[in-house]
């Protein structure tokens, strides 16, 4: 994230963000609850670091491009989904509304009658 982007969501702004990262080494070294805290944060978040292989900057970078466009092509794909869903709910409603209604009517020949529809919507 970039300083701005860090600041919004704190509701500060980039400047207050940068002088805060500036002061983290000092604050690390006489604050024992926060050190130890940033150390625990760090270690969950990056896991153990002493396995970790060194990335350049441009492999960095390829790789956030690539999770970038991996959430995009995601993204695209759970909303068509979600169409998808909001399509077959609104068919299969007028459905189950109609087979509501016709079970009253129906009596005893109901199975016949969701037989018939459940043909009905296979077909579809």
């Amino acid at each position: 994230m970039t300083l701005s982007d860090i600041a919004k969501v704190f509701n500060k702004n980039h400047a207050t963000v940068l002088h805060s990262l500036k002061q983290l080494p000092f604050l690390l070294k006489f604050d024992k609850n926060l050190a130890y805290s940033y150390n625990n944060i760090m270690y969950n978040w990056l896991g153990n670091v002493d396995n970790s292989v060194p990335v350049s900057d441009e492999e960095l970078k390829t790789r956030i491009k690539y999770l970038i466009n991996q959430n995009k092509m995601l993204n695209l794909k759970v909303d068509d989904l979600n169409l998808q869903l909001s399509h077959y709910i609104g068919k299969y409603h007028k459905y189950l509304e109609l087979s509501q209604e016709w079970g009253f009517r129906v009596g005893d020949r109901f199975d016949e009658f969701k037989r018939k529809v459940n043909t009905l919507l296979n077909g579809m």
